[in-house]
């Protein structure tokens, strides 16, 4: 049968309970596409098949919106260590609304990311060269993401030291979280990524000061 990247986009994201219209999907099939293209030459997320890719990259990053999607009235997000533009890109696509500053040390990868920004028309992100360390404090409330950067005790306690009152972390955690870092998160959720079943822990935290 033939692979349909629109169509495998929606089927995942079915599964995942999260709403992905036509033209969402295809923008999001255009931002893999883009991304194995440059992955072909330089290691940008890995070796793996487009349909790899999907799963592993973007219906991830749809999952993680889900959480996000917990604390609407957080209009900013960081994306630490976004890679491939991971998760950033794709909730740039899927939530107009956000504002999305996506952040690497890696030049190259940035500079991925800087090029599908501009070339998907994305007026809601930004890209920074930078180390999470180097990051100015916030002056308001805002979440916090990053898929792999850190382990998930260390992620956690750097987001948490960040950010101020009433901003939020989200991370994800593998098929065997640690039961400790769950105890006092706002939502934990357990799911599998389609096709290959795929575990994944994710959570959000919330600062409460």
């Amino acid at each position: 049968m033939t692979f349909s990247l629109t169509e495998a986009i929606r089927q995942g994201a079915d599964h995942l309970e999260v709403a992905v219209d036509q033209v969402q999907a295809e923008r999001l099939g255009s931002l893999m596409e883009g991304v194995m293209r440059v992955n072909a030459r330089i290691n940008v997320i890995g070796p793996c098949s487009l349909e790899e890719a999907v799963e592993r990259h973007l219906l991830d990053s749809l999952a993680l919106l889900r959480l996000a999607d917990r604390k609407p009235e957080l209009e900013s997000w960081i994306d630490v260590g976004t890679g491939g533009g991971f998760p950033g890109l794709v909730w740039a696509i899927m939530r107009p609304q956000m504002n999305l500053l996506l952040v690497d040390s890696i030049g190259k990868k940035i500079a991925l990311v800087r090029k599908h920004t501009l070339d998907l028309g994305l007026s809601n992100v930004k890209v920074l060269p930078a180390r999470f360390e180097a990051l100015p404090e916030p002056s308001e409330p805002m979440g916090l993401v990053s898929r792999a950067t850190f382990a998930p005790s260390e992620w956690l306690s750097r987001a948490r030291g960040f950010l101020i009152k009433g901003g939020a972390v989200v991370a994800t955690m593998g098929g065997q979280p640690d039961a400790e870092l769950l105890t006092d998160a706002m939502y934990i959720e357990r799911l599998s990524l389609p096709p290959s079943g795929l575990e994944r822990t994710n959570g959000l935290w919330e600062v409460r000061g």
